[in-house]
């Protein structure tokens, strides 16, 4: 089931109208449609607004696969627009899954500011471009090809500082957008 089939379902769940949802969500009732039909692709902060209004958590907005594997077409993972210099497309949106690889596009310039500490792991390998990774108090700079595992248990943050586009594959344990 698409995000925004799960979104409708739990929008139909609760018993709300679009207008409803929009009324509390404080989103469209136009932006909203979109979303349920797949005409577009909601920003993180636009899920998290429509999962809080559902009363529900964001990752119960994703297909919830009870089986052990899960497949992914080139180009068919869920988009999540971060904002408007970073998106994710998540590889493997699911429930019962420990870790959640995704692809995250930036821009350059694009960048994820201080983040806190926090448990967990991050795994990094640059497709393409270039990435700066600040951890505590160091700073690393990963080209095309390079890889990069930490434990999130310190501040961080990541920039490109690049001119060009970095693609990266990303892989966040526990998961945090699903």
């Amino acid at each position: 089931m698409t995000l925004g089939a799960q979104l409708k379902s739990a929008r139909e769940n609760k018993n709300f109208t679009l207008k409803q949802l929009s009324d509390i969500s404080g989103l469209s009732i136009g932006f909203i449609s979109q979303v349920e039909r797949g005409q577009t692709d909601p920003s993180i902060s636009s899920l998290k607004r429509l999962a809080e209004s559902l009363g529900v958590k964001m990752r119960d907005l994703f297909d919830q696969d009870s089986i052990a594997h899960t497949m992914v077409k080139k180009g068919t993972g869920v988009l999540l627009r971060v904002n408007g210099s970073i998106s994710c497309e998540l590889l493997a949106s699911s429930l019962n899954k420990v870790m959640e690889p995704m692809i995250k596009t930036i821009l350059p310039g694009g960048e994820s500011g201080l983040v806190d500490p926090h448990t967990g792991e991050e795994f990094i390998w640059i497709i393409e471009g270039s990435l700066q990774i600040l951890l505590g108090d160091k700073k690393y700079t990963l080209e095309e090809g390079d890889s990069f595992y930490f434990c999130s248990d310190q501040t961080h943050a990541w920039k490109n500082t690049g001119s060009q586009i970095c693609r990266a594959m990303w892989i966040l344990t526990p998961p945090s957008y699903s």
